[in-house]
């Protein structure tokens, strides 16, 4: 978000003038329904694939054959405010007709989770997109997050235990040599201990 607030800060405007227009992205990127309060930004992501059997669809054609193209929308999810990243738990099926209706931001991926929820009473034909029908498809009455654990203290217990696998495997060389002083040993076991105390942290701020 910061990153997105510097390439849209101007410098012939002033700092109250900018602080405005940065409140102003602030506010468009604000989830009013998901994630109350919390600042969001979505990435589209949108893949082509050629069906090898035949295959139910999301939009379009119920079914199409093997052989036949569709589309994958799968957007990412970033929660600026918990430092949490979720994609769809399962992605979206369609056919090139309804490749520009997917959402291509949060606000209008929260649109489409709210006509989803309301379809059965909110039932609207003016719209390309039936959203008592997508329901239906789906078998579910929203877009299920699915969220992703790859975060910051994740990576760090990763780093942290390729870091004890090292030490536990220098350890084990040490004790082969039987030349070894012994402040050596105690010096890798008081690592080995320390880098355990740091995992076991980590685990519990989980």
């Amino acid at each position: 978000m910061k990153r997105y607030a510097e390439k849209k800060f101007q410098p012939n405007l002033s700092l109250l003038e900018n602080y405005y227009q940065i409140e102003l992205i602030c506010q468009e990127f604000e989830s009013q329904f998901l994630f109350p309060g919390h600042t969001v930004i979505l990435y589209p992501k949108v893949t082509e694939h050629v069906a090898r059997k035949r295959l139910e669809m999301h939009l379009g054609p119920f079914f199409i054959e093997a052989g036949e193209t569709y589309y994958m929308y799968r957007p990412l999810l970033e929660d600026i405010t918990s430092r949490k990243k979720y994609v769809l738990k399962d992605s979206l099926r369609s056919t090139l007709d309804y490749l520009d209706d997917f959402p291509q931001n949060f606000r209008e991926f929260e649109e489409w989770d709210y006509n989803l929820q309301h379809a059965y009473y909110n039932s609207d034909n003016s719209k390309k997109v039936d959203f008592y029908e997508l329901s239906c498809r789906l078998k579910n009455d929203g877009l299920k997050l699915l969220l992703l654990h790859d975060d910051v203290l994740t990576r760090k217990k990763r780093r942290l235990n390729k870091k004890l696998q090292k030490l536990h495997d220098k350890e084990r060389e040490l004790h082969k040599n039987s030349l070894i002083e012994p402040e050596q040993i105690n010096l890798i076991a008081s690592q080995i201990s320390k880098v355990e105390e740091e995992l076991f942290s980590l685990k519990l701020k989980k």
